[in-house]
């Protein structure tokens, strides 16, 4: 049986310190993935094979001195008296030495690390500050995870038996330690999975947070380094599920849209469309103007449309001819319908927003333009009555074939609170009416 990590700060069988490094951003015009990177041990000292000494300095100075010379293999940095000891190789021989860090220097695939240019690239949708906060972890990882002296396959079996037994945080960390050793898009892939998978075990808000950061981080270092199109599409999948969580739902779109078209899958599909109905463009609701004297139906997006210099009349289908489309704000609103009769239209895929996205897919809308509301109101200032004996009240009424009538007289004082108050020249409704006859008025026919 394996030696059972423990939970707590990131106390497992691996130690876990964690290193304060000062290194310079990687400009994205450079490779992400370096060609040369370290596993470090440990209090372990690596005898012999000396390039170089270097003295009163610190662990990162030390192993940035060693990447940048293509003859250094290895180093042995003392914690002790500050000194930093550049090797040419690293013997069969190593010594225990407490208080002793020990480096080797592992060389990446080229093609990998002159892949990752373009992958970076193919990254737009995410933040430059994404792509260098994942490129540091990459760097800071071994600082973190002490992985050099262990075995790649036990590792990863540690991390499926802790997956297994349900202790999420320790399978992370296992995997953390087999992606310092490995390096591959597998490994990264499989950190960021399982470091998606803690945050939904915790309840904790800072930690659900910090550790979906976490799996954005290793879910773009498992992309640069993806050799395969299955390994892309792993890290992409595992990156929007973080980006999601992160409150960054457009990105995971994009993530996952870049994902279909790496190798599309049925999977990333479902997951793609989920996103999309949540996040994307897309008709929020749809409305009926039935009780205008000239009806309309319109469709309501979740982002505003082109102002200008887009026709979207092609972009709606219907059998019925002589409708007139036009777009105002968020809406798209069809012109030109009757009342009493039921629409059947598609919007069609590709209608563009303001903001360049286009609707993903065919939308098909069937409404009913209803009879308009029967309702009743006075025309223009019809409250004012003229002077004669006949005077009258002319009636605007819409599908209304009888109506019930109540007069009612209001004192000279009521008259000017009720004219203050803006009861003129609107409607009433029914409590309006009761409590004005109640409060107010005097009905006298």
């Amino acid at each position: 049986m394996p030696p059972q990590p423990r939970e707590g700060p990131m106390r497992i069988f691996l130690i876990f310190i964690a290193f304060v490094l000062n290194f310079a951003g990687m400009a994205l015009a450079d490779s992400p993935v370096p060609e040369r990177r370290v596993i470090l041990h440990r209090d372990m000292d690596f005898p012999g094979g000396d390039l170089q000494s270097i003295f009163d300095t610190s662990i990162d100075v030390c192993e940035s001195a060693c990447l940048n010379q293509p003859q250094c293999t290895a180093f042995t940095y003392n914690s002790r008296s500050a000194a930093c000891f550049l090797k040419a190789g690293v013997g069969e021989e190593k010594v225990p030495y407490e208080g002793a860090f020990s480096g080797e220097i592992v060389r990446e695939s080229p093609r990998v690390a002159e892949a990752s240019v373009a992958r970076a690239e193919a990254l737009d949708f995410l933040y430059e500050t994404d792509i260098a906060a994942a490129i540091e972890r990459a760097r800071r990882l071994p600082h973190e995870f002490f992985a050099g002296g262990w075995n790649l396959g036990d590792l990863l079996g540690y991390a499926r038996e802790a997956e297994a037994d349900a202790n999420v945080i320790a399978a992370m960390r296992y995997m953390a330690a087999a992606a310092v050793i490995s390096g591959a898009d597998t490994a990264w892939a499989e950190y960021a999975r399982l470091a998606n998978a803690a945050a939904f075990a915790t309840s904790d808000y800072g930690e659900k947070r910090e550790l979906f950061q976490t799996a954005l981080d290793a879910s773009v270092a498992a992309y640069l380094r993806a050799e395969s199109g299955g390994g892309a599409v792993n890290a992409l999948s595992e990156m929007a599920v973080a980006l999601e969580n992160l409150d960054r739902g457009r990105s995971a779109i994009s993530a996952l849209r870049l994902a279909q078209a790496t190798r599309p899958r049925d999977d990333t599909g479902a997951a793609l469309d989920r996103l999309v109905g949540l996040y994307g463009f897309r008709v929020t609701e749809t409305q009926v103007a039935s009780d205008a004297a000239v009806p309309s139906i319109c469709a309501t997006f979740s982002e505003p449309l082109v102002e200008a210099g887009v026709d979207y009349a092609p972009f709606v289908q219907s059998d019925v001819s002589g409708l007139a489309v036009a777009a105002r704000g968020s809406q798209l609103c069809v012109e030109g319908v009757e009342h009493g009769t039921r629409y059947a239209m598609t919007l069609r895929a590709g209608l563009p927003a303001a903001s360049g996205e286009a609707l993903a897919k065919p939308v098909q809308l069937s409404l009913y333009v209803r009879d308009r509301t029967p309702s009743v109101h006075f025309p223009g200032q019809a409250y004012v009555l003229p002077a004669g004996p006949d005077a009258g009240l002319p009636v605007v009424a819409v599908n209304a074939t009888e109506l019930d009538l109540t007069l009612s007289r209001l004192s000279d004082r009521n008259l000017v609170r009720v004219y203050d108050e803006g009861w003129f020249g609107r409607p009433l409704s029914q409590w309006d009416v009761s409590w004005f006859n109640d409060s107010l008025a005097e009905p006298i026919w």
